[in-house]
């Protein structure tokens, strides 16, 4: 497996920043959160620097741009029912999502991260997925026709393995996969690595992190769910990448999240026994 940091950890940090800390750690990747064209979120949103800048700066640090984090999702409801689908506009977030791999392919990023998320309690769940997959679609054929593959992060009404392999199976489209969030899902009631399991073949990527009383802290600190995750994916020899996460949208404003980077990805190195990070 291949490990990346999130910069979800770190928006006020510059691109360059983020290439130091990678190389520091020893990391082979970074997970790049964007908020899309035009948006100031982020000081390191790759949407606001020349795709082949993004991609020198990163690889000065040793690291490559290896998941591009959007907020996309196509769960839009349309509404009234018949006729909205003649006066809304019922593929905008298919255009967005496809704007996204786009973006992905300048960037020579592997996987566009997306979500598939919620539906109305009144909906039927398989309207819900008929309309959720008619979108999401549209742009897993355009990451087909670009060289890279969409992966569904597990949320919203799709937060457990089963569900997730439930919106994939009714998308059956060989550019998507699954991006396992290993929290979302334990507090979805799954064991993880049951879910690693469920999932299989369709995991591209997986997501660790770790809370304690509802507060993000290092890996180890909290469940025990991301260890045994990694250690799971260690004994199937997955191939694809660990993402660290670090909500620092949940921590005092002045913290510095460098001490929890540091601890989290020692004990990802550690709890696979990789001799990368000494």
């Amino acid at each position: 497996m291949k490990f990346a940091l999130s910069t979800v950890a770190c928006p006020d940090w510059t691109l360059n920043k983020v290439a130091d800390t990678a190389q520091e750690l020893g990391v082979q990747g970074v997970e790049l959160r964007t908020f899309g064209y035009g948006s100031c979120a982020s000081a390191c949103d790759p949407a606001l620097t020349a795709p082949t800048k993004v991609q020198s700066i990163l690889r000065s640090g040793g690291a490559a741009p290896a998941i591009l984090a959007t907020s996309c999702r196509f769960d839009d409801v349309v509404f009234p029912p018949v006729v909205g689908w003649a006066i809304t506009d019922v593929n905008r977030s298919a255009r967005e999502g496809k704007a996204m791999v786009e973006l992905a392919a300048d960037l020579d990023c592997p996987i566009v991260r997306v979500f598939g998320f919620e539906f109305p309690v009144r909906e039927s769940r398989r309207a819900a997925i008929d309309r959720i997959v008619s979108r999401l679609a549209q742009v897993a054929d355009a990451a087909r026709a670009r060289g890279v593959r969409v992966a569904v992060e597990n949320g919203g009404s799709f937060s457990s393995a089963s569900e997730l392999a439930e919106l994939l199976d009714a998308l059956d489209h060989p550019c998507a996969g699954a991006f396992y969030n290993v929290a979302t899902a334990a507090a979805a009631g799954d064991q993880p690595v049951h879910g690693i399991n469920a999932l299989a073949d369709r995991l591209l990527a997986v997501k660790v992190k770790d809370f304690s009383q509802g507060r993000p802290v290092a890996l180890g600190q909290g469940s025990p769910h991301s260890q045994h995750a990694l250690g799971e994916l260690r004994t199937q020899r997955f191939a694809g990448w660990v993402t660290y996460e670090l909500d620092r949208s949940l921590l005092p404003a002045n913290s510095d999240p460098m001490p929890t980077l540091r601890d989290s990805v020692r004990r990802m190195f550690e709890w696979t026994a990789s001799p990368a990070f000494a």
